[in-house]
């Protein structure tokens, strides 16, 4: 290499080298950090709950309560300081829960459940939590149902209206696990009149057939389905699961309102061992999302893009609100970014954790006694 050839190439080098030719150096970009700092935090945005043994149950019906925001509100503002209530556990629970993940121990303790790794019923723990929390708190579930038996001569014999936190919906031919039951329809059966043989008329003084009517006497804001997947067959003389798939629809329509699924708690597994999750639609979010404990993941798919309905093999309980709520006018979007159905091909089995079950049949209930996060 010539002289002259060495000495541009050591100038270009110093000059490429030099302060003046080096970037300055700026400050970050604090519009940029905001709009990802607000993006983590909605990434991160809801927080799941520690299992404590085989309380998968417990877990996903509490963080159905702590996502209904009129319920969530009601607890925190009607909270008072009495530490053996479960309203004051709950209001703890729920402000610990928006920021990060917690424990349910506290939650545990007020129900009396003392054995953790004994998994129970979501549906009944649902009641049980809705029964000891304070009245106007738990009213948005509570509905009215009206039960009136007329003799054949159309004389009214009895006439009861009591409330009601779920509606169990029987599914047919528990054996049959190829067969998918359609909840609309099983929810129009529940108000089917029914005819009772060799009931006393007093106005008629001798027994006669007798025909019961049941109607809704007031719908609740949230309307909560139970699918009595666990009943007994008296042919095997012990409990067992129905498997079917289930038809789960979009929406509902009673005589004076409709209703829109915003929540679904799956049960997967067996009769003596199984897990419980629960899929979720905030009521200012189009997106749905699945708590499975500790872990919270959105879904992606669209079910109710195209169709009306999706299929299960593990819904649960069944939460609609009506139309007309508040949350619901926070939310009623055609962006269902969803799958709530199995993600495995339909009707098959979604994987889950298996834990200890002990499981009693459901049985009908009798006349008794959602700010952004």
């Amino acid at each position: 290499m010539s002289h002259f050839s060495f000495s541009k190439l050591k100038n270009r080098h110093e000059k490429m080298n030099s302060k003046e030719n080096h970037p300055k150096k700026k400050g970050c970009d604090k519009g940029i950090v905001k709009k990802f700092k607000m993006k983590l935090d909605l990434i991160f945005y809801y927080n799941g709950l520690i299992n404590q043994g085989a309380t998968c149950y417990l877990n996903s019906v509490l963080q159905v309560l702590f996502m209904t925001k009129d319920f969530r509100e009601a607890v925190e503002s009607h909270c008072g300081q009495d530490q053996k209530t479960a309203d004051f556990h709950l209001k703890n629970l729920f402000k610990t829960l928006k920021t990060s993940e917690t424990h349910t121990k506290d939650i545990l303790s007020i129900l009396g459940i003392e054995n953790v790794y004994k998994q129970r019923d979501a549906a009944e723990y649902f009641e049980n939590i809705l029964s000891m929390v304070n009245p106007y708190v738990s009213k948005i579930f509570e509905g009215h149902l009206r039960h009136t038996t007329r003799c054949s001569e159309g004389h009214v014999t009895s006439d009861l209206t009591g409330p009601f936190w779920t509606l169990p919906l029987s599914m047919e031919n528990p054996s049959d696990s190829n067969k998918t039951y359609s909840v609309r329809e099983g929810f129009k059966e529940f108000f089917k009149s029914s005819t009772v043989s060799g009931m006393y008329c007093d106005q008629c003084n001798e027994k006669t057939d007798s025909t019961i009517a049941c109607k809704m006497e007031h719908p609740p804001e949230i309307l909560t389905l139970l699918l009595k997947r666990f009943e007994f067959d008296h042919n095997r003389m012990s409990y067992v699961k129905n498997d079917c798939c289930v038809d789960v629809p979009h929406t509902l329509r009673t005589k004076n309102c409709d209703y829109e699924l915003y929540a679904v708690v799956d049960h997967v597994g067996s009769l003596r061992g199984g897990h419980y999750t629960a899929k979720i639609k905030p009521y200012d979010d189009h997106n749905w999302y699945v708590f499975d404990d500790s872990y919270v993941t959105q879904l992606n798919s669209k079910p109710f893009e195209q169709v009306e309905s999706f299929r299960s093999q593990s819904a649960y309980l069944l939460m609609y609100r009506k139309l007309d709520s508040p949350d619901r006018q926070m939310n009623h979007g055609t962006d269902h970014k969803s799958s709530l159905g199995d993600s495995t091909p339909p009707c098959s089995l979604e994987t889950g954790a298996s834990r200890t079950r002990e499981e009693e049949e459901r049985k009908a209930p009798a006349p008794q006694k959602r700010q952004r996060l």
